[in-house]
């Protein structure tokens, strides 16, 4: 489906939806990095201490691989992707 250097091979998987007339694809983002910036983030949490949402999600650029154009987060990971300015 994808040519070989496509900016999504191996960073997402298309997934097929039932259409009579047309074929429709929707993308699942596979690209998941640890990439968040726990310092600079305002984070909220629960009584307990765990993580609950963040108030402001900063990002360390350091840990976003130069060639990436789309990616999750581990803690929002099933409600939320990002993309880069490169996109």
């Amino acid at each position: 489906m994808m040519e070989k250097d496509h900016i999504l091979l191996n960073k997402v998987e298309f997934l097929p939806l039932c259409n009579e007339d047309k074929n429709i694809f929707m993308i699942n983002v596979t690209n998941v990095l640890d990439c968040v910036d726990y310092l600079r983030s305002d984070i909220r949490r629960f009584k307990d201490g765990s993580w609950m949402s963040f108030e402001n999600l900063v990002f360390d650029k350091a840990k976003i691989p130069e060639n990436t154009y789309i990616f999750k987060i581990k803690e929002t990971a099933a409600v939320e992707v990002f993309i880069t300015d490169k996109f």
